[in-house]
């Protein structure tokens, strides 16, 4: 009886196995092969790098932090400005072969409180 459960455990562990090695691989969610994010040369941290050769702490934070891509969020709202810096940050990324993160933030009527407009972040 146990050679016959651990034959049939055998079985179905195979199975299972190769149909999964022939399932055909998801599509959405997926960024391809080679994919870089985009680091923003714009960015206050590579902004303030760039402006702080002297200052003690730039070496590490240029190390830690600078020249890494980060998510970029969008706060000034406005259907026009947030269209002007989308097309910017797109259009630099692009140019550079990288992909932007992208955050919309201070959505009007997002939330109860208005915590979202009060604690907005600079674009």
């Amino acid at each position: 009886m146990r050679i016959a459960r651990a034959i049939a455990t055998a079985a179905l562990a195979t199975a299972f196995l190769m149909g999964a090695a022939h399932a055909p691989h998801a599509v959405a969610g997926e960024l391809p092969g080679g994919t870089e994010f985009f680091d923003n040369p714009d960015s206050l941290v590579n902004t303030w790098v760039a402006a702080n050769p002297g200052d003690s702490r730039q070496p590490r934070i240029a190390s830690r932090i600078a020249g890494r891509p980060q998510t970029l969020w969008f706060s000034r709202y406005s259907p026009a400005t947030v269209t002007e810096d989308v097309r910017k940050v797109t259009s630099t990324a692009s140019a550079k072969g990288q992909l932007p993160v992208l955050v919309t933030y201070r959505i009007p009527h997002r939330d109860c409180g208005g915590a979202s407009h009060a604690y907005g972040m600079a674009g």
